[in-house]
């Protein structure tokens, strides 16, 4: 056994009762019980993890989360391949280490991820994102003029963009707001409806249409002056 984790071991007292006032809530270790803090620095030692402490300040606006976003996922990517070894021996360690409870990122750092993860197409990313607390409907703040139109806009709005339906469902199906509208007062089916009549193209339409009509079956609306029911159907 490794020396440092024997004496991190043999350093704690063989505590025979299942509480005491001066260490919290003990747990089974071995064949003996130890307070769940020591137990967890000695797992979080094992695996080799570090836990970050509070990211730096920065900016929310597009380019700036899109650098953060790499060391962040890296993060998450490099914790997950450790801990998921480590759950598997026994339900406290299972419990001491889900997912929710490793990684202590802030919550704007949890949205960067989600954010960045749906513009560039990493849905498994994604869901982690949403796994650990990120806001389905974070909105974006951008300095672009080009997408002015966007500000504001939530991942929901990128997915349909980009016409990825599979990210567009799962959004969808972790409960991401249909009808938010931006600051450019467009809904997410409406941004989808501009392809579709903007573009007289078979492939475009192929992609547009199934993500028009998700999106009305989730009750999604093109304009402020229409309702569900009264959408043209563009097939």
């Amino acid at each position: 056994m490794n020396i440092l984790l024997s004496s991190l071991l043999f350093s704690m007292p063989l505590l025979s009762m299942q509480k005491l006032p001066d260490f919290g809530e003990l747990v089974p270790f071995a064949d003996t019980y130890l307070p769940l803090e020591s137990v967890k620095n000695i797992v979080y030692y094992a695996a080799g993890i570090s836990i970050p402490v509070q990211s730096p300040e920065i900016e929310d606006h597009d380019e700036e989360e899109s650098e953060r976003f790499v060391v962040l996922e890296r993060m998450l990517k490099e914790v997950a391949s450790k801990v998921g070894p480590l759950r598997q021996v026994c339900k406290t360690w299972n419990e001491m280490l889900s997912y929710e409870k490793i990684i202590l990122f802030k919550q704007s750092d949890y949205d960067t991820v989600l954010r960045q993860a749906v513009k560039k197409s990493r849905i498994l990313t994604a869901v982690m994102a949403l796994n650990r607390g990120a806001n389905i409907d974070a909105r974006m703040q951008t300095k672009n003029e080009k997408i002015a139109f966007l500000k504001e806009a939530t991942p929901l709005f990128f997915a349909a963009a980009d016409g990825n339906i599979a990210m567009v469902k799962m959004l969808l199906e972790h409960g991401a707001l249909a009808n938010i509208v931006s600051n450019g007062m467009l809904r997410v089916r409406g941004l989808v409806k501009m392809f579709l009549t903007g573009y007289h193209d078979a492939q475009v339409h192929a992609t547009y249409q199934p993500i028009y009509d998700l999106l009305g079956d989730y009750g999604a609306i093109s304009s402020s002056s229409s309702s569900a029911e009264d959408e043209p159907d563009l097939g």
